[in-house]
């Protein structure tokens, strides 16, 4: 299976394999009808990684590829256009290719839209049951911080019926594949005894690994 490269990867493969003849490779194989070459050449112009960076480029080759078909080069494109990188912000646009990604089957895309939707104002209306309905299906197919933004709406009761336990489970779904953010609240969670029962040994435990993963709120809650 052919899959997209991340930067680093790109990076490796361009010392192995001569900058230059990557680029002409990619780009032949990109102008034959490989969308994949083309997310791959627009992720080297957006990097500048082997080619002088070029964010119009790279925006202009994601676009090409999203319209290939390939759901996660749209899911790139929300990004793009919602800060105006090397296109005219669009917010609009960026909702578009949001919905377009998730359409397409990229969970990441469904989780940009679903929170566009619980914010307002990024291109489509407040619509919180939308945005719970995009989360939820983002969360079922395994994008984890979906499964914390939609824990994050059941803590706060904004935008979903207050519920402790539901949150708590989210939190635990996404703690487990290593989101921070996901392990402080939990954590929280349990401190308070809210949807779990009270354990102050179990909160200082999640509050370690988020604190590990990076939560410096987490670091923080440990010292008090």
């Amino acid at each position: 299976m052919r899959v997209k490269v991340s930067i680093a990867v790109l990076a490796v493969v361009l010392v192995l394999s001569g900058c230059e003849s990557e680029e002409v490779r990619l780009q032949e194989a990109c102008d034959g009808g490989d969308m994949l070459a083309c997310y791959n050449l627009g992720t080297m112009y957006g990097s500048g990684v082997g080619v002088p960076q070029d964010m119009a480029r790279a925006a202009s080759l994601r676009e090409q590829a999203c319209d290939g078909g390939l759901a996660e080069s749209c899911t790139g494109l929300v990004q793009i256009y919602r800060k105006g990188v090397g296109v005219p912000q669009n917010l609009a646009r960026s909702a578009a290719f949001g919905q377009k990604a998730c359409d397409g089957g990229d969970m990441e895309g469904c989780t940009e839209l679903g929170t566009m939707y619980a914010m307002g104002g990024l291109g489509v209306p407040q619509d919180y049951e939308r945005a719970a309905a995009l989360l939820q299906k983002a969360c079922d197919g395994g994008d984890m911080l979906a499964c914390y933004n939609l824990g994050t709406m059941y803590s706060s009761g904004v935008g979903a019926p207050q519920d402790f336990a539901r949150a708590a489970s989210l939190y635990q779904q996404a703690c487990d594949e290593g989101v921070a953010a996901a392990c402080h609240n939990l954590g929280n969670r349990y401190s308070l005894g809210e949807g779990v029962p009270q354990d102050n040994t179990r909160a200082a435990s999640l509050y370690l690994k988020a604190c590990t993963l990076g939560s410096v709120e987490a670091c923080g809650a440990m010292e008090r």
